[in-house]
């Protein structure tokens, strides 16, 4: 989220992080620039507020966009964690069963001696 000066169309703060914040912040951009364009004449007043609500249509498009993918890190995150548990039980069994047949090899060659 970024912050312009209305006067000189510079940036002079930028705002990453939660979403919410994000929406907080874009909601007291805009009673901002609401209260700027009292003092414009109103064409000028007209194309700032189309600007800026076609900002923060795009600002609230990218937030959710980062939330969705916020979204689908956690799901992916969780679904490598369990295929590594899984891994690891897999290969405990595997050497469980490695030992047992060993075991049941040695046994019946005993067994089976000449």
């Amino acid at each position: 989220m970024k912050l312009w000066r209305v006067s000189d169309s510079k940036q002079i703060a930028e705002i990453k992080g939660d979403g919410r914040c994000a929406e907080s912040w874009a909601a007291c951009e805009r009673e901002l620039t609401f209260a700027s364009l009292k003092s414009i004449t109103s064409s000028d007043a007209k194309k700032h507020r189309d600007k800026s609500r076609r900002n923060s249509r795009a600002a609230k498009a990218r937030i959710e966009a980062d939330a969705a993918n916020h979204e689908n890190f956690i799901e992916k995150q969780m679904a490598l964690t369990n295929a590594v548990a899984l891994q690891h039980e897999a290969m405990h069994a595997l050497n469980e069963t490695g030992t047992n047949v060993s075991r049941l090899v040695e046994q019946f060659l005993e067994r089976n001696k000449p």
